[in-house]
């Protein structure tokens, strides 16, 4: 049985370099956030008669985003550059390392965009191998939903922002999101922007802080 003490740990496994505790609270409190806008979904359709593993879906809030401390700690080295949209592969190889099953680590690979299709990859030249990265199961639908919602700036989005954003790079991607809309609703957000309004403000001003005092140092 995964625990949420577990996957705290890995967290903190792969939270490393300079700036490695600040990193892992962005990552950290995200994901939290994530697997509290999935379990609204989750209830949601459990009380119209739906199957969802509620394990399932807060294990996969907690792990979809571990490839993304690799891609930190390479833009802070600046020794090499790991493109962003790469972090969900990145994650997968990490989970399945880890000894995490295909099943779970697919949540790391499906969650960016609501997936990336081989067509994506083609037209946006992405650097990807050339695969579907798609969700498909209920549980992983729901992680790539929930987690529009809420960045790792950090701060909370709409739905019509995040519809907007995705349009850009597909519109399909916008169809998308009104389909996902009708099958999961949308989250009250209004209880989790109050929960974690200190959080967001004192992340922000720290996150600015380390901005400017980089800019000096490049000047």
């Amino acid at each position: 049985m995964i625990t949420e003490k577990d996957i705290r740990k890995l967290h903190l496994k792969y939270s490393t370099g300079k700036s490695a505790q600040i990193s892992f609270d962005i990552n950290w409190t995200h994901s939290l956030i994530v697997k509290e806008i999935a379990m609204q979904f989750t209830k949601k359709l459990k009380k119209r008669g739906l199957e969802v593993n509620e394990d399932m879906v807060k294990i996969g809030a907690l792990i979809h985003d571990i490839g993304v401390y690799q891609i930190w700690e390479a833009e802070s080295s600046n020794m090499r550059n790991i493109p962003y949209i790469s972090h969900g592969l990145i994650g997968y190889n990490i989970l399945i390392k880890e000894g995490y099953s295909i099943k779970h680590s697919r949540f790391a690979l499906t969650h960016t965009g609501l997936g990336i299709t081989k067509e994506n990859i083609k037209e946006q030249k992405l650097q990807l191998p050339l695969n579907d990265y798609i969700p498909i199961t209920l549980e992983e639908e729901l992680i790539a939903f929930a987690d529009r919602f809420h960045t790792k700036q950090p701060s909370f989005c709409t739905f019509e922002e995040e519809k907007r954003k995705l349009e850009k790079f597909d519109s399909i991607k916008g169809m998308k999101m009104d389909l996902f809309k009708k099958k999961f609703g949308l989250p009250n957000l209004s209880p989790l922007i109050n929960k974690y309004e200190k959080w967001h403000i004192k992340t922000n001003i720290l996150l600015n802080n380390i901005i400017r005092e980089q800019n000096k140092t490049q000047q």
